[in-house]
């Protein structure tokens, strides 16, 4: 069994994610490091977390940075990050400044390498995102995605996924390797 929990940035603070509502006690969470953070405990089946941007208003981002670590994931237990097909980018950024799907924006650097996301945890996957890395607070581009694999078993990057994601305003991806060596893509 799959358990499923939503992103909505047109939510607020204190939902439980188990409904795309944006308001009542199941609400869903209002940015994904709210749902990273709170379901971080317990993972004992797959967790695909769906996220979308605000229906009120497209212009609103998701401004959370994040670190997914501490989950205890596997080929079988896993994270999975998406967008629905009908809220995705549809393979553009954005129109006169409003964002077309769901997007995550760099203005909350995570961690002192300025990473927008830091994935220490295998098997975690991120479908359908945009990822816009200009950081407004800064004035310059972030890093998108840091997969930090590292030798003391915390993430070795088995089974990390970045799939149908467009990235805008800075660079989509830095490999922090066990060795200490960083690839960017």
């Amino acid at each position: 069994m799959v358990i499923t929990r939503f992103v909505n940035v047109g939510s607020t603070l204190g939902g439980d994610g188990t409904t795309n509502d944006t308001s009542g006690p199941n609400r869903a969470f209002s940015k994904l490091k709210e749902a990273i953070d709170v379901l971080q405990s317990g993972l004992t089946e797959p967790l695909e977390i769906i996220c979308q941007g605000d229906d009120n208003d497209a212009s609103i981002p998701d401004t959370s940075g994040f670190t997914i670590t501490g989950y205890a994931t596997d080929a079988t237990n896993f994270i999975r990050v998406t967008v629905p097909e009908d809220k995705y980018h549809q393979g553009i950024s954005g129109i006169d400044g409003v964002y077309v799907g769901y997007t995550l924006l760099g203005d909350e650097a995570n961690g002192a390498n300025d990473s927008h996301i830091i994935i220490r945890e295998n098997y975690t996957v991120f479908e359908r995102v945009s990822f816009d890395m200009f950081n407004n607070s800064s004035g310059i581009a972030t890093r998108t995605v840091a997969i930090e694999s590292r030798n003391n078993g915390d993430n070795d990057g088995q089974g990390i996924v970045i799939s149908g994601c467009i990235v805008f305003n800075g660079r989509l991806v830095d490999f922090e390797l066990h060795n200490g060596q960083v690839v960017h893509i």
